[in-house]
């Protein structure tokens, strides 16, 4: 399609001009006005976007200026086959771990500094196999992340107080849940003392055996690293298929992490809290992949349970 700027997000500016390639992918629009225009090529079976390409590709979009009774020859764009990524995730007896949450997260630099982005995020299934379809190119580690959900059932009553109360306490506790960051979890969730803990995938955790003890499995990239930053690169040229090696998770006795979150009037009550792993604070916000998190009482005091033994970053 030709379209002018801006037509991307306003289709209102969209010339109407569409062309399909020849055999050896040759197009060409006659008879354009002076002005400056936008070039794009999509096809079914390859991927679209900037983002997409490959070192030394040519674009799939490129802007031309036009003046009077100038043509613009030559131009070159580039589409891309889309990557795929398959593999295991099994226990330490190498029993299938099924509905384990994943993540493909690809290598990118922003500004100069290394970070990975979300590229897919999926689950094992019941043999323990997962697939990430419809990637972009590039370089890739695979992770299993465990969610860690820990919520004051303090909190709980606060909210059924809220909702029996007045038009403006139910509006004041939605805005005091989206300011903290707070998750309410009673309904997914069981009663481990004066609080609610999520339940996980029994291969994954947490869970609670019947003499108390809480078994949780650390996040685990491919590798067996344990710090997403440290596990070797998975790199795909377009095109490609790759099975990743199997991922090990294992279930260790897990410990509890508590706190105070304070300000300059002192403690803060109804706060969210997260809780990551070594290595994944330094990717940024992987959207679609799951995090520990737990909420302040209302004296402040945070709890996180289940938490598996490693290196952690609390904020």
């Amino acid at each position: 399609p030709l379209r002018a700027p801006g037509a991307r997000n306003n289709p209102d500016q969209h010339l109407g001009l569409v062309l399909v390639a020849d055999a050896v992918g040759r197009f060409r629009f006659d008879q354009l006005r002076p002005g400056r225009y936008s070039v794009a090529a999509t096809a079914i079976g390859y991927l679209a976007g900037g983002e997409h390409i490959e070192d030394g590709m040519a674009p799939p979009e490129v802007t031309v200026v036009i003046e009077t009774g100038e043509s613009q020859n030559n131009l070159r764009l580039g589409l891309a086959k889309p990557v795929a990524i398959a593999g295991f995730v099994v226990d330490s007896d190498n029993s299938p771990v099924e509905a384990a949450q994943m993540g493909a997260l690809r290598e990118v630099y922003v500004a100069g500094i290394r970070r990975f982005v979300v590229g897919s995020a999926s689950a094992s299934n019941d043999a323990g196999q997962f697939r990430f379809n419809n990637l972009a190119p590039g370089r890739y580690i695979v992770c299993v992340i465990g969610e860690r959900l820990t919520v004051p059932r303090s909190l709980q009553m606060f909210f059924e107080e809220a909702a029996a109360g007045s038009e403006s306490d139910r509006t004041a506790f939605t805005a005091l849940i989206q300011r903290g960051g707070m998750e309410l979890g009673s309904a997914r969730g069981f009663a481990v003392g004066d609080f609610w803990l999520k339940p996980g995938n029994v291969s994954v955790g947490p869970l609670v055996t019947s003499d108390g003890q809480v078994w949780s499995a650390p996040d685990t990239c491919n590798g067996g690293a344990r710090n997403p930053l440290s596990a070797p690169l998975i790199t795909l040229a377009a095109g490609e298929q790759r099975l990743a090696e199997t991922l090990v998770v294992n279930l260790e006795p897990a410990s509890s992490v508590s706190g105070v979150v304070t300000g300059p009037a002192g403690a803060i009550a109804w706060q969210g809290v997260t809780l990551e792993s070594e290595g994944f604070d330094a990717l940024g916000w992987l959207e679609g992949l799951p995090y520990s998190t737990t909420t302040t009482d209302g004296a402040g005091r945070f709890t996180f349970l289940g938490v598996a033994p490693g290196n952690y970053v609390l904020k």
